[in-house]
C-alpha cells in the first residue's frame, strides 16, 4: 500500500446540481497535493462508475483518460494531476468537458466544465497556501 495522499487545506470547488436531486451533484475541485504542491483536478460525482472506470476529460482537441479511483460511501471520486503546461491551456481556455463512464442504459454523461475565472480562483489558491 502506498503512503496517503497529502492534500492541501485550500481548494476551489465548482458544483454542479440539478434542483430536483441535489444528491446527485457533481463537484470539480482544484487542490495541490504531495510535498511538491502539484495540482489536481478532483471529481466528485454519483454513482455512475465503479473503480477503475474511465473518465474522460476533453479540452480542445486534447483527451485525457484517467480512472475512477474510488466510490465510497455512495458517491465516486477521480482525480488527475495537472501539469503546467494543461493548466496554462485551461487557464486561457473557455471550457472543458467530462464525459463519464456509460451507464446501465448505454448513455455517457458529459458536463461542461466552465474555466472563466480560473486561473484568480489557482492564483488565490496558492496564495492561501503559502
Amino acid at each position: 500500500m502506498g503512503t496517503p495522499l497529502e492534500l492541501s487545506r485550500c481548494r476551489a470547488t465548482v458544483v454542479f446540481a440539478r434542483g430536483d436531486a441535489p444528491s446527485r451533484a457533481i463537484a470539480v475541485s482544484f487542490r495541490m497535493i504531495g510535498a511538491k504542491q502539484r495540482l489536481a483536478m478532483i471529481v466528485r460525482f454519483p454513482p455512475l462508475a465503479k473503480r477503475g472506470d474511465p473518465l474522460v476529460f476533453r479540452l480542445g482537441a486534447q483527451q485525457m483518460i484517467f480512472p475512477v479511483a474510488n466510490c465510497p460511501g455512495g458517491g465516486c471520486v477521480a482525480m488527475m494531476l495537472v501539469d503546467q503546461q494543461l493548466e496554462g491551456r485551461m487557464v486561457a481556455g473557455d471550457r472543458g468537458l467530462l464525459v463519464f463512464p456509460a451507464g446501465v442504459d448505454g448513455r455517457r454523461l458529459v458536463l461542461v466544465v466552465p474555466f472563466r475565472g480560473l486561473g484568480d480562483a489557482l492564483t488565490n489558491l496558492r496564495v492561501a497556501q503559502s
